[in-house]
């Protein structure tokens, strides 16, 4: 027996654009004139196509700025600029019951120092007994302090600021 002859599947040319995966229009013009894709028929009344920007293939065109390899953020000693961050609850405890760690990074040296913290209340003591215990080793100040602002860290919340 011969089988019915399949049914065209027809779609204006966005739409093999996007069934192609994206690929260029005139690739997707040139794929139906050699007859390339089975069933494949192209509407040809719709006349915007030609013009129409896919905003998926614009976005994959975007680009990024590279990383520069140095700072322009000014850092011209050590403890001029530390940077922090607070991160948990993790899923595990540690054995002594720790779910958060605290970062702390020098901006001049890149020195890094991590501690654990059971609480989110730990966080400030934590920062302020760093931060002496920096100063009084190294002889230096800490003149700038950032953290990302989930407001762990926040004047207000410890009387440790005040």
């Amino acid at each position: 027996m011969d089988e019915p002859p399949q049914k065209k599947s027809t779609g204006s040319l966005t739409t093999w654009h996007k069934r192609l995966g994206h690929v260029a229009k005139a690739t997707v013009k040139k794929l139906s004139k050699k007859q390339m894709v089975k069933r494949m028929e192209i509407d040809e009344h719709d006349d915007k196509d030609e013009t129409h920007q896919c905003s998926t293939c614009l976005k994959g065109k975007m680009t990024q700025q590279p990383i520069p390899k140095v700072s322009d953020i000014e850092n011209p000693r050590i403890l001029y600029h530390i940077y922090s961050d607070i991160c948990g609850p993790m899923q595990k405890m540690t054995q002594d019951g720790h779910c958060y760690f605290m970062t702390f990074i020098d901006g001049h040296s890149q020195y890094i120092k991590v501690e654990l913290l059971k609480t989110k209340d730990e966080a400030v003591e934590k920062l302020m007994a760093l931060i002496k215990r920096a100063e009084v080793e190294t002889g230096k100040q800490v003149n700038y302090f950032q953290s990302n602002g989930g407001g762990e860290l926040s004047y207000t919340s410890s009387p440790v600021w005040k």
